[in-house]
Formats: C-alpha cells, sequence, structure tokens
C-alpha cells in the first residue's frame, strides 16, 4: 500500500490515457447538450423571419390595392386591363416577392347530393375579376403567398 501511495506521489502531471478519457466524456457530454439545445438554437429565428416575410408580402399587396383603387379614378373600364400590365411588367417583383395574376371566374357546380358549390376557372372572355397572387418563397422552405381579387366597378 505505501508503494502505490509513495509512486502516485512522486508522478508529475497525468497520463496519456486519462487525457483521453477526459476528452472521450467531454465529447459525449457536448454531443448531448447539442442535441438537446441545438435545434431551439438553430431555429430560434424562425418565427421572426415568417413574420418578416408576412409583413412583406402584405406590403406588396397593399401597394397593388393602392394602385388599383388610384386607377379607377380614370376609367373604370380599362382599370382591370392596367392593373393587369402593371403586374406583368414586374413592378411589384421586388425582395423575392413575384406576383402572377389571371382572369378568373367562379362557376356554380351542382353535383347529384345537392350541395352545390363554386369552382374556379380561367376567363377568357368576360374579364370580371382579376385574381393576384404574391409569392415569397421563404428560408424555412415554407413558400408564403396571399391572394387578392379585384373587381371591375360599375
Amino acid at each position: 500500500m505505501k508503494n502505490v501511495i509513495k509512486g502516485r506521489m512522486g508522478q508529475k502531471g497525468v497520463t496519456l490515457l486519462e487525457v483521453i478519457v477526459t476528452l472521450v466524456v467531454s465529447s459525449i457530454f457536448a454531443i448531448m447538450v447539442m442535441q438537446y439545445m441545438g435545434s431551439s438554437m438553430l431555429r430560434s429565428a424562425d418565427p421572426l423571419i415568417m413574420a418578416q416575410d408576412s409583413a412583406s408580402l402584405t406590403a406588396t399587396m397593399e401597394k397593388i390595392t393602392a394602385d388599383y383603387k388610384w386607377l379607377h379614378t380614370d376609367d373604370n373600364l380599362t382599370v382591370l386591363a392596367n392593373l393587369k400590365t402593371r403586374i406583368e411588367d414586374g413592378i411589384y417583383n421586388t425582395g423575392g416577392t413575384t406576383v402572377v395574376n389571371e382572369y378568373v371566374k367562379f362557376v356554380y357546380v351542382d353535383p347529384p347530393n345537392g350541395e352545390g358549390y363554386y369552382e374556379e376557372e380561367p376567363d377568357t372572355v368576360d374579364l370580371q375579376i382579376l385574381k393576384v397572387t404574391a409569392k415569397r418563397p421563404t428560408a424555412l422552405e415554407i413558400p408564403l403567398d396571399v391572394t387578392s381579387l379585384f373587381t371591375r366597378m360599375y
């Protein structure tokens, strides 16, 4: 017993085995902590990013709506055509936002069970309703879009 104690007393520093064991235990602990907290730390900004992207889409749609109202002061018969032209010119496509539009109509479908509904179809004749969709890809791989319907006023 005295030899063992005497041998340890004269030794300075740590052995290579003690260093390796310490590194392995520390690595395992670090991996456990990263698994537990890593995903919440990496994804903590996601709600803020979604809110910023949503605000950007809302601002784009508000600009389009303001232009629609402004165009109504000129001529009610050409307002949808003028708005469609402005959208197709790309003046609203900023900051990753893409704006697409098409004329649509809603057709009533009356199935045999009696519960009818309206279905959207492309319109190439009447051109009464302009469907405008602002789309924005996000870093979160969740696409955001806002859709508005603009009609001709008489």
